[in-house]
């Protein structure tokens, strides 16, 4: 289901609009527009986006770091959700801290666009939709495994206790 969304998310025909009088006028050259196509060297901007989408359905979580020369934001880089923490302050996020081995970087919150599904358990993470479903989805591969291992013997139960008299109730309780 991830992958079919991400490659929708993928497929979008992106467009960029300003307000003017009498409505919306579309801009076709934009520095925005060239970013979006290209966000940075190593992705164009479909992989971006599928990557993206990917991260955010997974866990719920997605980072983007936003490099800048001057005022200008000039590449934008995703980063791995599993890999990053929060750090909580006073008045709303005091940062973030990037964890990539031994190697630890830190962000300000303005260098970073935290984007999070709704999370009723945290004030600073997002809920995946897999982790919200996550006992359902549990539950559905538990009694798929059993359904497998009956099937491997021939629908017989794994066990049988068998006596020569009736159980009490007492007897049943215990057993």
């Amino acid at each position: 289901c991830v992958t079919e969304i991400a490659r929708a998310v993928k497929g979008v025909p992106w467009q960029l609009f300003r307000t003017a009088r009498g409505g919306e006028v579309e801009i076709d050259q934009h520095p925005l527009l060239d970013l979006w196509k290209r966000p940075n060297p190593a992705q164009g901007g479909g992989a971006f986006l599928e990557s993206l989408a990917g991260y955010w359905l997974l866990s719920g979580n997605c980072y983007l770091e936003a490099v800048s020369v001057g005022r200008d934001v000039a590449e934008l880089h995703l980063l791995r959700p599993d890999r990053m923490k929060v750090v909580p302050g006073e008045k709303g996020v005091a940062g973030y801290v990037y964890t990539a081995g031994s190697t630890k970087v830190d962000f300000r919150p303005e260098e970073i666009l935290h984007l999070r599904l709704f999370n009723p358990l945290s004030d600073w993470y997002g809920m995946s939709p897999i982790e919200a479903a996550a006992y359902a989805i549990d539950q559905h591969n538990a009694s798929g495994a059993w359904n497998k291992a009956l099937l491997d013997h021939f629908a017989r139960p794994p066990g049988l206790l068998k006596t020569e008299e009736w159980l009490s109730m007492d007897q049943m309780d215990r057993l």
